[in-house]
């Protein structure tokens, strides 16, 4: 599966993405995650965090550059966060995530 996602830059060119499944009955396999965003801004770096512990991250967080492969299950109850650093401000920032998406506790993976 594919999904994209966005987010605002704040005034200080700053912001963040936070992802789950929410549902019980689900766990997310992430394998890629992709960050863009419309305008190329030197110092833009993109992190991603699971569960508010570094997981990878780019020092190039604009125009557009692929982070991982991130190799994560995300459970119903995990967080995972996207969060952009020092973009231009209003600029819109955008996260494309593939996964699988399994029946929770069902996922082979070297992450689960």
């Amino acid at each position: 599966m594919f999904r994209s996602f966005a987010v605002t830059l704040d005034t200080n060119g700053n912001g963040n993405i936070d992802l789950s499944p929410y549902i019980e009955s689900v766990e997310w396999d992430i394998y890629q995650i992709s960050v863009q965003t419309g305008q190329v801004v030197h110092g833009c770096t993109c992190q991603i965090q699971h569960n508010r512990f570094f997981l990878c991250g780019s020092a190039q967080g604009s125009l557009d550059c692929a982070i991982g492969p991130p190799d994560i299950v995300v459970m119903p109850s995990d967080l995972l966060t996207i969060m952009w650093s020092d973009g231009k401000p209003g600029d819109q920032a955008m996260a494309g995530v593939w996964y699988n998406e399994n029946p929770t506790g069902t996922t082979y993976s070297s992450s689960h």
